[in-house]
């Protein structure tokens, strides 16, 4: 299992918060604080877990997870964070979740289930995934705050469960939280009441939902295909929105070189470069037929650094503007 590298800004932040110095918690942890920026690079599990453990050795704070929200950005969740802000609903947002779980966090598992009134998400880490509490502590507190970036700030979880054991100091999570808590747990565990999920969504992003959820079910429908032409393209599905795409970020992506990746594309009979212009060009065409999807918009979603650049991509694409495509009769 790896994460994607720039996730690590969230913990470099999170230390900052203390007024402490982040980079000695970097390299005790054997992790290059340059790779905060390397939108190509993926941490391994071992990193990441010496990455959370020196951060709480060097606070001394058990209730550190607790502060995430004082260094968070959407974009620490890399794609998910942005599908969950297009959501429309709460129960939207939870189902976004649970799919890209299964997707790209290989050592999560995340169940949905709802019982007499209460919505219930369920977190289980596989048996080889040894988190530490300040791990789950932080995942927690992120899940209830991602909740709260939606529907509003003053929302309070029914019961939220830990499989760690109580902490000495009870206060913080009980400000933070505002619920029954109970620890030592089988499993971590958000209950939401129900009469929530479905309410609208005051912030949505309704003009990016389509595009979100068009990229997911691209991505899940050919994630199980083993051909690399397959592969290539599930990864840029996911990659297009962050921008900076290149043969070298899609094979890290891959766990490859880029020279395996260039070969086997070869022996397809494709180059990277043709199959990344497939790719956008498909989507544009579709992304198009979306009123609700401004043209700069678009653009961005297809991983282009300003509209200027898209515009002229399509215009090689069919031999007119994207406006012009638009207006066209369908």
């Amino acid at each position: 299992m790896s994460i994607y590298a720039p996730a690590a800004d969230l913990i470099w932040e999170l230390v900052r918060s203390y007024d402490l110095d982040p980079t000695p918690v970097f390299e005790q942890a054997g992790v290059d604080p340059r790779l905060r920026f390397d939108q190509n690079a993926r941490l391994a599990r071992d990193q990441v877990n010496a990455l959370h453990a020196a951060a709480f050795a060097a606070t001394g704070d058990e209730a550190i997870g607790l502060r995430v929200v004082s260094a968070f950005h959407p974009s620490h969740m890399g794609a998910l964070g942005y599908a969950w802000l297009a959501s429309r609903t709460l129960r939207d947002a939870w189902r976004k979740v649970q799919r890209y779980s299964q997707v790209d966090i290989d050592s999560l598992r995340i169940t949905l289930a709802e019982h007499a009134g209460e919505f219930h998400v369920s977190f289980f880490w596989d048996a080889d995934w040894e988190a530490i509490p300040p791990q789950i502590t932080l995942v927690m507190a992120l899940l209830t705050h991602l909740n709260r970036r939606i529907l509003g700030h003053d929302l309070a979880p029914l019961r939220v469960e830990f499989s760690i054991p109580e902490p000495r100091e009870m206060a913080p999570f009980e400000a933070f939280f505002g619920c029954d808590l109970q620890f030592g747990r089988p499993q971590q565990l958000l209950v939401l009441p129900v009469s929530i999920l479905d309410r609208p969504v005051p912030r949505a992003l309704p003009e990016l939902e389509l595009a979100t959820e068009e990229m997911v079910n691209r991505y899940l429908a050919l994630r199980d295909k083993e051909d690399i032409l397959s592969q290539v393209r599930c990864a840029l599905f996911e990659c297009l929105p962050e921008g900076g795409v290149s043969a070298e970020r899609i094979a890290g992506q891959l766990h490859m070189s880029t020279r395996t990746l260039r070969r086997r594309l070869d022996e397809e009979g494709l180059s990277f470069r043709e199959l990344l212009t497939d790719v956008r060009r498909a989507l544009a065409l579709r992304y198009l037929q979306d009123e609700s999807l401004s043209l700069t918009e678009i653009s961005y979603l297809l991983g282009f650094s300003e509209p200027s650049s898209f515009t002229r991509a399509f215009r090689g694409w069919t031999g007119q503007s994207p406006s012009k495509a638009r207006q066209a009769p369908a």
